[in-house]
């Protein structure tokens, strides 16, 4: 089975992508700030998996922040092994003048 994370997977295009893969049978981790509605997409993925042993997980961390999201990758990978897709749906920008 692929691993997948999906960062901003409690909610919007995130949450809706987390779905699709758990229902081709990858296994998942959310990550979000929002720990409440993290906790809620978790419960409810979880109630979707096609296999017994897939796993769903979720972490609440902040992608704006290096060291928080760098630490959360190497949890994930510490626990689960190799990472096959990651799929970044939350991010910050900085409005500024390119020219």
């Amino acid at each position: 089975m692929q691993f997948c994370i999906i960062t901003g997977g409690s909610s919007g295009l995130g949450k809706a992508i987390a779905f699709q893969l758990l229902k081709k049978g990858a296994n998942i981790c959310i990550i979000a700030r929002n720990k409440g509605q993290l906790s809620d997409t978790a419960k409810a993925l979880k109630k979707e998996k096609i296999f017994e042993n897939q796993v769903v997980e979720a972490i609440s961390s902040d992608v704006t922040n290096f060291e928080s999201i760098k630490n959360s990758v190497k949890e994930i990978e510490s626990k689960y092994g190799k990472i096959d897709a990651i799929f970044t749906c939350a991010g910050n920008n900085n409005l500024a003048r390119f020219f």
